[in-house]
């Protein structure tokens, strides 16, 4: 479906694939995720429906606009299982997954082919790019007076993508009335996953928190068990 949606787009004008590459990545992946006690703390499914719902308003300020966005699901079906066992009760983990067209608007100019030799180097038309790298390209890191941030060496310290996508992402939902909301850790080392590694990495999560809760049950039955 989402590759009907490019094509149709394509062929309409609406986006230009001009001068990729055939490996070129024609699409991306937002994940949109919260820790499941926030959820559970404010009601659960409808709290989060709602706030997912705000939450796909800022994947479309981030986009560009809602006609790149191919697809937004939010995932309601994942039981957390090492909150569901510490409160003995059925607790789900959500989180949003879009996928969308990265693009970014490109002038084209006249070449110096054109017989007008006057509109050499002005502006032919501009075009919607299809283009991962430019969507994404890293920014200047600036301090509070505005200037940019240098390494020891002297160079300029430059943003992550993804680090630039958490702070639109935090800064939509502060907007949008969610004040309690924490931001991901800064300078941290994840970067964008795709839904297989994202999966395979909360899992991990969940074991991690399940096996620490079991070590931790063993411990206070053997201290029980000696103090008897």
């Amino acid at each position: 479906m989402t590759t009907t949606m490019f094509d149709k787009m394509k062929a309409n004008g609406e986006i230009s694939t001009r001068g990729l590459k055939e490996d070129a990545h024609l699409f991306g992946e937002l994940i949109f995720d919260v820790k499941s006690a926030y959820f559970y703390n404010h009601g659960g499914y409808d709290f989060a429906k709602q706030f997912y719902a705000d939450a796909y308003k800022a994947a479309v300020e981030i986009v560009g606009g809602e006609q790149y966005i191919l697809s937004a699901v939010m995932h309601a079906d994942e039981r957390n299982r090492a909150m569901s066992e510490a409160l003995s009760e059925d607790v789900f983990h959500y989180y949003l997954h879009v996928i969308y067209i990265p693009v970014v608007e490109k002038q084209i100019l006249w070449s110096k082919r054109c017989k007008d030799k006057s509109l050499v180097g002005t502006v032919k038309e501009t075009v919607m790019q299809v283009s991962s790298s430019q969507k994404w390209a890293s920014l200047l890191a600036l301090d509070e007076q505005g200037r940019p941030l240098l390494t020891k060496t002297g160079k300029k310290v430059l943003k992550k993508s993804y680090t630039v996508l958490q702070d639109d992402f935090f800064n939509g939902m502060q907007a949008a009335g969610y004040s309690d909301i924490q931001r991901g850790e800064r300078g941290s080392s994840e970067e964008h996953l795709t839904v297989h590694q994202f999966k395979v990495m909360k899992e991990r999560e969940r074991l991690e928190e399940l096996t620490e809760q079991t070590a931790q049950k063993v411990q206070e039955a053997a201290a029980g068990g000696s103090e008897r």
